[in-house]
């Protein structure tokens, strides 16, 4: 079994329409992530709909600082956060 640790899932919920001072509200919230040092950040686009999904996953205290910031970006673009619990298994190291 490969070695895994716990995380935190942030995903954010907004429309893909929404614009934060003239740019994709998602794209802000993906360089804040980037400036911030999380492990990473992605973007979904549904298919079928105007929305999008951008997900974050890293260690509890940051995903919560980092949210703790995202106040104007999800007032402006009427978004929504969720945060879960995960367990990450780490591909990058050792058996």
């Amino acid at each position: 079994m490969r070695p895994s640790r716990a995380a935190t899932r942030l995903t954010v919920h907004l429309p893909a329409a929404a614009l934060w001072h003239h740019r994709p509200a998602y794209a802000e919230i993906v360089h804040r992530a980037h400036r911030t040092g999380l492990a990473g950040a992605t973007v979904l686009h549904a298919l079928r709909s105007s929305a999008c999904a951008v997900t974050v996953v890293d260690e509890d205290s940051r995903v919560r600082s980092f949210l703790a910031g995202l106040d104007d970006v999800l007032t402006a673009a009427a978004g929504y956060a969720v945060l879960d619990r995960v367990e990450v298994v780490d591909r990058t190291r050792g058996p």
